[in-house]
Order: C-alpha cells, then sequence, then structure tokens
C-alpha cells in the first residue's frame, strides 16, 4: 500500500534535535506501517533521550491511529537507530497481533472475559499521599465491544482502556487483572 500524502507522520524530539536525517530515517521504518491499514489517520513519534542515565539512552514511542484503533510501540536503546529500528518493528508485531486477534474475535474466537471486580484490592489498606499528576490525555471514547476494547488495550501496551458500550451508551473500562484475566468496570449514569 502507498503511504497517504494527506496523513503525515509526526515527530517529536524531548532533549534532542530531531536532524533531516533521524527524519527521513523515521519516515522509512516506520513508513512502512502503511500497508497493513487503510486509513492511517496519524502517526506520532516521540524520540526522548534521557537525561539522568550515564550513558545516552533512547527512549521511541510510537502510536498509529488506525481509523479510531490506537497502537502502540515503546522501546529504549543507548543508539538512537537502534531504537528506531527496534519501535518499527514492534509496532508491527502488534498490529499483526492485532488484526489476529481481530480477525479471530470475528471468526467467532474467543478471547477470555471477566466481569466480576474485587473491589476491596483496587481500595487497599494503605494511606497514599496526594497524587502528582505528571501527564493528562484526551481521546475519543469509541463504542466498540468488550473484546475489541481488550485488544485496544493490549496493543496499546496498558493495564486498562476506556470504551462506550454500543448497547447502553455507557462508558466502560477494561482492565488487566494481577494474577489473570480481564475485568470491567461499568460506569452507571442516571
Amino acid at each position: 500500500m502507498v503511504k497517504d500524502e494527506n496523513v503525515k507522520i509526526d515527530m517529536v524530539g524531548k532533549n534532542i534535535e530531531l536532524t533531516a536525517a533521524i527524519k527521513q530515517y523515521i519516515e522509512e521504518k516506520i513508513g512502512r506501517v502503511y500497508r497493513y491499514f487503510d486509513p492511517i489517520l496519524g502517526v506520532k513519534v516521540v524520540v526522548e533521550k534521557e537525561r539522568q542515565a550515564r550513558e545516552p539512552v533512547f527512549d521511541v514511542e510510537v502510536t498509529l491511529d488506525a481509523n479510531g484503533r490506537l497502537i502502540r510501540a515503546e522501546v529504549e536503546d543507548p543508539d538512537l537507530y537502534a531504537a528506531i529500528d527496534k519501535a518499527a518493528d514492534k509496532l508491527e508485531s502488534n498490529i499483526k497481533r492485532f488484526k489476529e486477534k481481530l480477525f479471530d474475535s470475528r471468526q467467532g474466537g474467543k478471547v477470555e472475559k471477566t466481569t466480576t471486580l474485587n473491589v476491596g484490592s483496587l481500595l487497599g489498606e494503605e494511606k497514599v499521599e496526594e497524587p502528582l499528576i505528571e501527564r493528562r490525555k484526551r481521546f475519543v471514547v469509541l463504542p466498540m465491544s468488550e473484546e475489541e476494547a481488550v485488544l485496544q488495550m493490549e496493543s496499546l501496551g496498558h493495564t486498562f482502556f476506556v470504551f462506550m458500550d454500543p448497547d447502553t451508551g455507557n462508558p466502560k473500562i477494561v482492565y488487566k487483572r494481577k494474577k489473570r484475566g480481564y475485568g470491567v468496570i461499568e460506569v452507571l449514569t442516571e
């Protein structure tokens, strides 16, 4: 598939200047994902050079928006170009895994569902000091099945995912349980 000229790869450098050569390398490596989805609404690449490390360490994070389905890969490496290569490979692997699971679920395959919630483990017994919020994100909550939400969560590498129940219109949260399986929290509105 040929890259859609309307879609660009947004690149952000943190503690590093992204030179023309680095940008071109990112476009070559990350641009391979265009053959997997149509349409791709956007690709964002964040390259960060860790400041605290004795040796330079580069963190490369790639987020792909494939028509509202987000797929993410993040890797660290002391070599910038190796980090970009690994991120591209990991993103392709995540895309393939996502598409296989999506295909399996549409063909009648099962994704394990867990609908119980252990509230005691979420609340805990310890007193916690005021949390420090380091990052805020905004995103559109899409209607999807619980199985699709699990696939989205796994493809992003997160431990939870917020989505909209297509039948009730209520927000739900799917999360990865500590021991195994998944849980679902349904938010009820009055």
